[in-house]
């Protein structure tokens, strides 16, 4: 019997420490009103609110580049797959998303609502796929930079009708597609073409 009583304890014990580990905070820009949580479960960063997300540099890094989760001791934006934008957050901050490398789906509430995408924002996030399109977004210089899914045959990265970058060893022969209202600043730096 008190062998069944350690056992059941010990499975209880261990069951606790497997629990999902969450972190979150703010990230809301000039007093806007966003947070975010972190769900170790499911890998999956969701940012709630309004207004706009802090801009971030390389030396003030976004929150889930500086926090760790303990039972990995990994950051979060090295684990992050899933990233969730809910409600009416109107833009995505500079740096934000930079080297979540194994950031593979990005999910935005209403894409429409997003008013730029900034510098850096998904600079390395080598897996990400976007499904959505952001008709109203200006996008920032180097946003997508090293998003290697994204790439098309040409290894031309589009995002609606903006030219965002070219790879570096991408065809010399790049066909602008029908369409294409812009091309980013910077889009060719380093290429051939």
């Amino acid at each position: 019997m008190k062998k069944l009583l350690f056992l059941t304890v010990l499975s209880m014990l261990l069951a606790v420490n497997a629990a999902a580990e969450i972190k979150s905070g703010t990230c809301g820009a000039n007093g806007a009103n966003i947070t975010w949580e972190y769900n170790t479960d499911n890998f999956t960063l969701t940012l709630t609110g309004s207004g706009a997300m802090t801009n971030y540099t390389p030396k003030k890094k976004a929150p889930w580049r500086k926090i760790k989760i303990e039972s990995e001791n990994q950051f979060i934006s090295t684990q992050v797959e899933n990233l969730q934008i809910n409600g009416k957050i109107t833009n995505i901050g500079d740096y934000a998303f930079e080297e979540c490398t194994n950031l593979q789906k990005l999910k935005v509430e209403y894409p429409e609502l997003i008013s730029s995408i900034g510098t850096y924002a998904f600079s390395n996030c080598y897996s990400l796929n976007i499904e959505q399109t952001f008709t109203n977004a200006t996008i920032g210089d180097y946003a997508f930079s090293g998003c290697t899914a994204l790439q098309d045959e040409y290894g031309v990265i589009y995002l609606g009708k903006y030219l965002v970058e070219a790879a570096w060893d991408c065809n010399k022969n790049v066909v602008i597609k029908s369409g294409t209202t812009a091309i980013l600043s910077g889009a060719f730096i380093g290429t051939d073409v």
